[in-house]
């Protein structure tokens, strides 16, 4: 099982950038949202949102939801410019931790679902772009997104 996660994820890393994808609008422009709703597409490694907004010290109820009838995925927030070392540490952390590594990187995360939703609840972070991941082993290279924290 370790050598399938090991090549899947080798694999996942070599057909995308690894890196997370920067942002298409103004997060000034957009309207802070205190209960997002991220979904996974189905089948497909993907999340629905690739971006959104929040306000900087506002209580966060996000929604995630896991559409996939056949992957368990979860929802990881991760400090900037940070993603790509909680991915990667994710997968030492394993699937009793839910693929969540003890880090001060990482800010916020649902567990580790089956097809279902989980509520996750935090602070927004002070102002600044920061990604989001599934750490299950090789998703973060392809389900990311940012959240923006404006003032």
């Amino acid at each position: 099982m370790r050598n399938l996660i090991l090549v899947s994820t080798l694999f996942l890393m070599a057909c995308t950038s690894g890196k997370t994808p920067t942002s298409t609008s103004s997060p000034s422009t957009a309207k802070p949202e205190t209960a997002p709703v991220v979904s996974t597409i189905g089948e497909m490694l993907s999340f629905d949102k690739k971006e959104f907004t929040v306000k900087s010290g506002q209580d966060i109820t996000l929604t995630f939801k896991n559409a996939a009838s056949s992957m368990k995925h979860n929802w990881v927030l991760t400090a900037p410019d940070k993603s790509d070392q909680v991915g990667m540490d994710g997968i030492k952390a394993g699937e009793a931790k839910d693929y969540v590594p003890d880090s001060a990187d990482v800010l916020a995360h649902s567990k580790l679902i089956g097809k279902g939703e989980e509520i996750v609840k935090f602070k927004a972070p002070a102002p600044g772009n920061y990604p989001f991941i599934c750490t299950f082993p090789g998703h973060y290279t392809v389900m990311n997104g940012i959240m923006h924290s404006i003032p």
